[in-house]
């Protein structure tokens, strides 16, 4: 390309360039972003003014101005639809539990440890085995060596009594 032509395609850029950027904020609601789209369009219109010869250059810059403008708004009206068809994450609850629930809790697990202790130590280890480790009566039989049914006997009763003294 010949310095002539570089030169000329820059001149009418530079001349330009304020209604172009006025140009593509028709388009484009983000003054930063037609700047962008302006910088992008010169970029395209000199590569192309360097290996042909334009007919109407500044009418050629305006239409890569406008051409990229549209594919802009294109790119964000997909860009909105992807975005919108995600679920409402302001809409889900939020399972952090509030300093009430924090001070219920403990308050019932403070309850809930002095039934247990008060409970027969078989009784009591048959259901945190159970209801805690998640152990399953025929496992809970043969690790306190006793029969599924008499397991199944503890863990009831140790439930009653905690029933009892967190509810009344």
């Amino acid at each position: 390309m010949s310095l002539e032509r570089k030169n000329s395609s820059l001149l009418i850029f530079m001349e330009h360039r304020p209604e172009l950027i006025n140009y593509a904020k028709k388009f484009i609601d983000c003054p930063h972003r037609a700047e962008d789209i302006v910088q992008e369009a010169f970029v395209k219109f000199n590569k192309a003014s360097s290996t042909t010869l334009l007919g109407s250059p500044t009418a050629y810059l305006f239409r890569i101005v406008r051409n990229l403008a549209i594919d802009s708004l294109r790119v964000k009206s997909r860009e909105s639809k992807v975005i919108s068809s995600e679920p409402e994450f302001e809409n889900i609850a939020d399972d952090t539990p509030t300093p009430e629930n924090i001070a219920l809790y403990k308050s019932e697990m403070e309850l809930m440890n002095e039934a247990l202790n008060e409970l027969p130590e078989r009784t009591r280890t048959a259901v945190e085995m159970h209801r805690i480790n998640g152990y399953k009566l025929k496992e809970i039989a043969a690790k306190l060596n006793i029969s599924t049914s008499l397991a199944h006997s503890l863990i009831c009763e140790g439930m009653k009594h905690c029933r009892i003294k967190m509810y009344g």
